[in-house]
């Protein structure tokens, strides 16, 4: 017979567990034990790692702008200069002589005396270009005539001594050596400093020699240093 049967042969059969009691009451808390003796000091720690810089802090309120200054005194202005005194104004100049009119364009012809002439009464007297009035055609240089048309006149009197009467004397224009003439004023003054008449024509002209006649009436009074300009205007 094994352990086992005999175990049982003596004692009986094992019986089945019982079940589990209750826990029983905790015990109470004991002492607390005393310190356990200090542990020596541990080395020192490697130094822990940099922070972060922390925000600039906000400026200062801006102290307040200092007064101005006052303005300094203003300096006295100098005397203004006495204005200097006026000049004399000069005397007015004579007005001078009259210009003769200007004749249309074309081919101008003048003829005139230099010198002044006293006037006879009813006598011919002829001007080309010489220093005093002629007694005939002859007695200065004839001027040449080109071959065209008479368009314009202009006469212009001068007394430089007495004025004659308001008789009036004639001015013609000669040309073709004599031949043929045209009258271009019947109405020629000497009783003023100046006196002017301007016309037109329209006459037809050989090539040829030229002059002037003037033709003086029996004055009342007789002009003297007198000169005469006549200009002819002529288109081809």
């Amino acid at each position: 017979m094994d352990n086992n049967n005999k175990f049982n042969a003596v004692f009986g059969a094992t019986g089945g567990g019982g079940s589990q009691g209750t826990q029983g009451t905790t015990g109470t808390t004991g002492a607390v034990g005393s310190q356990g003796v200090q542990g020596t000091t541990g080395a020192v720690g490697s130094q822990g790692t940099t922070g972060t810089t922390g925000q600039v802090g906000s400026q200062g309120t801006t102290g307040t702008t200092g007064a101005v200054g006052s303005q300094g005194t203003t300096g006295t202005t100098g005397a203004v200069g006495s204005q200097g005194t006026t000049g004399t104004t000069g005397a007015v100049g004579s007005q001078g002589v009259q210009g003769v009119q200007g004749v249309n364009s074309g081919n101008n012809i003048m003829f005139f005396n230099t010198n002044g002439s006293n006037l006879a009464n009813a006598e011919d007297y002829f001007i080309t270009v010489g220093t005093s009035m002629g007694a005939t055609e002859n007695s200065s240089t004839k001027i040449p005539i080109p071959a065209g048309t008479l368009t314009n006149y202009s006469i212009v009197s001068y007394v430089g001594g007495s004025f004659a009467s308001s008789e009036a004397s004639s001015v013609t224009f000669v040309w073709a050596d004599g031949s043929s003439e045209e009258l271009l004023s019947n109405a020629v003054l000497f009783d003023a400093r100046n006196n002017k008449i301007t016309g037109t024509k329209s006459v037809a002209v050989t090539e040829s020699y030229g002059w002037i006649r003037l033709d003086t009436p029996t004055f009342t009074s007789n002009p003297s240093a007198t000169k005469i300009l006549i200009i002819l205007t002529f288109k081809s």
